[in-house]
């Protein structure tokens, strides 16, 4: 979901259902993503997963997700279902 009236407003630019295919990684599903955000100038704050999605497997993305980013603070959070994991 992207919205470029308003680039700093997280829930108008962040990735919904997130459900990684079987066999594909947090770094390549991460890289496709900020592949697209960067081609049309702006930023994803957040992740969503799907509510089928493992707790673990967006527990491990968003360990992806802070080391891309460099940064010992998080770049932005991922949740799945009442869970958030920053």
């Amino acid at each position: 979901m992207t919205n470029p009236t308003f680039p700093l407003v997280h829930d108008a630019n962040h990735i919904r259902q997130v459900h990684l295919p079987d066999g594909m990684k947090a770094a390549e599903a991460i890289k496709i993503a900020d592949e697209h955000f960067n081609r049309i100038g702006m930023r994803c704050w957040r992740w969503e997963f799907s509510l089928s999605a493992e707790p673990q497997t967006a527990q491990q993305m968003a360990g992806e997700l802070n080391c891309a980013a460099g940064i010992a603070k998080p770049r932005m959070s991922c949740c799945c279902g009442n869970r958030i994991f920053l």
